[in-house]
């Protein structure tokens, strides 16, 4: 088998040039909202859900338990969100958003939704439903 002809390679290659493509147009305006990527992704993990311990916000943002516990310290000390031990089992402890991230949340939430649509506005809506559903079908393969 040639493997300059395999599908597959030519697959990884093109996700390659995707994520390095989105990476480039994003690293500046994760800068500019003043919040790391993994600060994001669990910001919007915690405003989806509410309230969620370490674990289960890593499960839900494929994050490993010590990347976990650093964004958290970080997102700790700027008062974006707090740890709350649960009442009814104390080793417990949930993350939750402060007024003040649920604050900040709301207003850079605004500005990456326009930053996202800037860099999808060459794909129709049906397209990125598409698109969505092949990478599911991807990750589960």
């Amino acid at each position: 088998m040639n493997y300059r002809e395999d599908t597959s390679i030519k697959f990884m290659i093109v996700m390659n040039k995707m994520i390095a493509s989105l990476q480039h147009k994003l690293n500046p305006h994760f800068k500019a909202l003043e919040i790391h990527e993994t600060e994001f992704f669990v910001l919007f993990a915690l405003d989806s859900n509410g309230p969620m311990t370490i674990q289960d916000i890593g499960a839900k943002i494929n994050m490993t338990s010590g990347t976990m516990t650093y964004v958290i310290d970080k997102l700790e000390k700027k008062e974006y969100i707090k740890r709350v031990r649960c009442e009814e089992d104390r080793r417990r402890i949930y993350i939750e958003l402060t007024d003040i991230g649920k604050e900040f949340w709301n207003e850079i939430i605004v500005k990456h939704m326009k930053q996202m649509d800037d860099s999808f506005s060459h794909m129709t809506e049906e397209e990125m439903l598409q698109l969505i559903e092949l990478m599911k079908k991807v990750g589960k393969g």
